[in-house]
């Protein structure tokens, strides 16, 4: 945590980049009009994604209109 980090364990503004940056899985709209999303394994040595748990909040105006668990 050398140079991302202040002595008083406070996170510099870099460190919301770097922690980004590391996510191991890659999300991006794969068409907004069907509202589907293309999910990207950055695990290159983990054949899947079953150790994690995958949920979703759909908000409208700040109001929370739907969530649930991908499969």
């Amino acid at each position: 945590m050398n140079g991302i980090i202040f002595g008083d364990m406070e996170p510099k503004p870099q460190y919301y980049e770097v922690k980004k940056v590391y996510q191991n899985i890659g999300v991006k709209w794969a068409d907004k009009a069907k509202g589907t999303l293309d999910i990207f394994n950055k695990n290159y040595y983990a054949c899947d994604l079953s150790d994690y748990d995958a949920t979703y909040s759909l908000t409208t105006d700040g109001l929370e209109v739907a969530t649930g668990k991908l499969a």
